[in-house]
């Protein structure tokens, strides 16, 4: 299945909720196997699902309070993901396409300079979660 930038998924939670989720990098080349997210909310059901545009919730991780995950591709290219609609991302939600892997910043797929230690903390990170840990993260909106 092809996705892309502002694609609205459902990922199915561990406790049975659905979490309203929106691609932000749609990745192509060099890190195409992975992509990024935000969760927009956490619906009882199908039937339930607000496809308005929000801002993504924050959930904690080893860095602290974070509102972009990267995993994997692959539950949302065979459809265990379900992708539901599409709403462009806002001007805010832009910005979240740089990131660092590395002391590098990128811009989706384009390496943009080496950043100085310094300026680390400006940027996302680069750091692949694997499904069980993107599960934690999401259990985190659920009451």
């Amino acid at each position: 299945m092809k996705y892309k930038s502002g694609d609205i998924f459902l990922l199915p939670s561990i406790s049975g909720k659905l979490v309203v989720c929106q691609v932000i990098c749609a990745f192509k080349d060099r890190f195409k196997k992975v992509f990024s997210f935000g969760v927009l909310s956490v619906a009882d059901n199908e039937g339930d699902v607000d496809l308005a545009d929000k801002e993504f919730l924050r959930f904690k991780n080893s860095r602290g309070m974070e509102n972009v995950i990267f995993t994997s591709v692959d539950n949302l290219k065979n459809g265990k993901w379900k992708i539901v609609g599409n709403i462009s991302l806002s001007p805010e939600k832009e910005k979240l396409k740089y990131y660092r892997d590395a002391g590098a910043l990128y811009f989706e797929d384009e390496f943009l300079e080496m950043l100085e230690h310094s300026r680390y903390k400006e940027y996302n990170v680069l750091g692949v979660a694997g499904y069980d840990l993107v599960q934690s993260y999401v259990e985190q909106f659920i009451d």
